[in-house]
């Protein structure tokens, strides 16, 4: 019995982590994507096609920004995939 206790307590304590961990990355994504609006929002400004450096910069950084936010998406799933395995293991103790 106390064994079960105990890993229902150890499998709470990794659900909780994986829900920090989750809602630290909801707020990276959050700040990528106001980062990606804004270049985006840049590419409407008729004057940018006189800068194309200043264009190649941004679609430069655009790029890398959907892959960041891609990867960041994809950890987040796989944190929820755990997290609610996590949340499955103690509901079974």
């Amino acid at each position: 019995a106390a064994a079960s206790r105990e890993q229902a307590k150890d499998a709470q304590k990794r659900a909780r982590e994986l829900a920090r961990r989750q809602e630290e990355l909801e707020r990276a994504i959050a700040a990528l994507e106001a980062e990606k609006k804004g270049i985006e929002d840049q590419f409407m400004d008729p004057g940018l096609a006189q800068r194309p450096d200043r264009m190649r910069a941004l679609s430069e950084r655009l790029g890398r920004l959907k892959e960041e936010l891609e990867a960041a998406f994809d950890k987040w799933q796989e944190l929820e995939t755990r997290k609610a395995a996590a949340e499955e293991e103690r509901a079974l103790k």
